[in-house]
C-alpha cells in the first residue's frame, strides 16, 4: 500500500546498528499522535469542528494522497511510513541546518515532531523568518520560543491540541524529557549521528 522511499547510502548507515534514537523517536511522536489507528478518523476539535481524515499515526496522506474512508493500514505499515518519515525529516535537517547535527538526541526529537507535525518544509517557508533564523542560529532556547508560536488550527484559531503538543515538544527539547520518554542513554552518543 505505500511506497518506500530512498535514501542515501550516508542516510541509511546513519540508522544502521543501534536504532535506539529512532525507535524511541518512534514511540514519542505515535503517543503524541494518539497511537495507531488502522481505519480512518477524524480529530475533533473543542470548537466542534473535525480535522481532515487521519489515519495510521496520525497520517492525513499516503503517497501523496489523502486519505480515504474506505482505506486500511496495518500496524506494521504504519510504523514503516513513520520511520520512513522520522528519517526524512532527521536528514533533512542535518543536511540544511548545520546547527541541527550538534544538537542532542531529545532535542533533534523534539524538533523532528514538530516538523513532522507541520510539515518538513515548515522552516523554509518564507513567512517562518523567526523560525528559521533561530534554526540557523541553534540557539535553542530562542527554537523553543518559535515553536510555541505555531498553536493555531487551520481555522487560524487557536487549537488548544497544538498549544498541547507545543508545549510536550518544548519540553522534551529542553529537559530531555517528556511523556516518560527520555534519550539519557544517547547524551553521550551525540557526536556522529
Amino acid at each position: 500500500m505505500t511506497e518506500t522511499p530512498t535514501f542515501s547510502k550516508e542516510v541509511l548507515e546513519r540508522y544502521a546498528g543501534d536504532n535506539t534514537w529512532l525507535d524511541t523517536t518512534k514511540a514519542y511522536i505515535g503517543d503524541l499522535e494518539g497511537g495507531f489507528h488502522a481505519t480512518p478518523y477524524r480529530v475533533k476539535n473543542k470548537d466542534g469542528s473535525e480535522g481532515n481524515l487521519t489515519i495510521g499515526h496520525g497520517f492525513e496522506y499516503i503517497n501523496g494522497k489523502p486519505v480515504t474512508e474506505d482505506m486500511v493500514l496495518t500496524e506494521e505499515e504504519s510504523n514503516k511510513i513513520l520511520e520512513d518519515k522520522i528519517m526524512s525529516i532527521d536528514s533533512y535537517f542535518l543536511e540544511n541546518y548545520p546547527a541541527y547535527g550538534d544538537m542532542t538526541p531529545n532535542q533533534k526529537a523534539g524538533i523532528t515532531s514538530f516538523a513532522y507535525n507541520l510539515g518538513q518544509y515548515v522552516v523554509d517557508d518564507p513567512g517562518n523568518k523567526i523560525l528559521r533564523k533561530a534554526m540557523l542560529s541553534g540557539d535553542i532556547n530562542e527554537i523553543a520560543k518559535a515553536m510555541l508560536l505555531y498553536y493555531k488550527g487551520s481555522n487560524g484559531k487557536r487549537n488548544e491540541g497544538l498549544v498541547n503538543r507545543r508545549n510536550d515538544e518544548v519540553e522534551l527539547i529542553l529537559k530531555n524529557k517528556n511523556r516518560g520518554f527520555s534519550y539519557e542513554y544517547w547524551k553521550t552518543i551525540t557526536k556522529g549521528f
